[in-house]
């Protein structure tokens, strides 16, 4: 394509553009709790400030299914969760919560019962918190696993 194809292209899409909303993965809905559908579950390394090695990240990304509401089909990030430090903890209580309530102590078992997720239907809250600085966050809370499409892990040996 030329500069010249190019920037017509750009003028051809301007309009829709600037009417387009603005959401996605970084997108976040107002406080409170929303019938939630696991959309994408992804995953990776990366460098541990801390501990300088080689950590594991999951990032967990689901649709308001909310028919009727102004949010229903939205999607926005519910968590990310790492083996760094202390937030190993979350991780593996969420895989305890879409495993039917029955502990995966195995990592590999954990991850796989993380990635068989999408197609579950969760009840999620998002509180907006502030930190001494006044930062402000939006923290996402799973209180109930409604509907669960994950194949459960029993075999634990």
């Amino acid at each position: 394509m030329s500069d010249i194809d190019f920037e017509r292209a750009l003028a051809e899409h301007q309009q829709s553009y600037q009417e387009s909303e603005e959401y996605g993965t970084q997108w976040m809905p107002p406080d409170g709790n929303y019938i939630t559908i696991i959309t994408d579950v992804g995953s990776g390394t990366f460098t541990g400030k801390n501990s300088k090695k080689t950590e594991l990240w999951w990032k967990l990304v689901g649709e308001i299914d909310e028919a009727g509401s102004e949010l229903h089909g939205k999607e926005y990030q519910i968590g990310f969760y790492t083996t760094e430090g202390k937030k190993m903890g979350f991780l593996k209580g969420l895989v305890k919560a879409l495993n039917k309530g029955i502990s995966v102590p195995d990592l590999r078992k954990a991850d796989k019962v993380f990635k068989n997720a999408i197609g579950s239907v969760l009840d999620v809250k998002v509180i907006t918190t502030h930190d001494d600085r006044d930062n402000e966050y939006k923290n996402c809370y799973v209180q109930k696993i409604l509907t669960l499409e994950v194949p459960v892990v029993e075999n634990l040996s």
